[in-house]
């Protein structure tokens, strides 16, 4: 990942090697760290992004159906953004 950090770098790889989905709150250059990874011809299982200015409530309510009702392969390569549905959080 040229120009990018190395711990980015190191925890997409650690994801893939390990089959985790990775959480985070980094939206911004997300996206940009999985195409590189892509790119060198590397895979993930899922990226979910949590807008840290949702209720936690619905942060985790999001986080266990995800868990819970997800297929395994269903985020492969894939950014989930979370929360899942647009509303004005109640």
């Amino acid at each position: 990942m040229k120009g990018h950090l190395p711990e980015a770098h190191l925890t997409l790889k650690w994801c893939e090697q390990n089959r985790f989905l990775l959480v985070t709150n980094n939206r911004k250059s997300m996206p940009r760290h999985l195409a590189d990874h892509l790119a060198e011809g590397h895979s993930i299982p899922g990226i979910v992004t949590v807008d840290l200015n949702a209720p936690m409530r619905v942060i985790l309510e999001d986080l266990i159906l995800i868990a819970g009702a997800s297929r395994q392969d269903e985020f492969l390569n894939r950014i989930v953004y979370i929360p899942l549905k647009s509303s004005n959080y109640p």
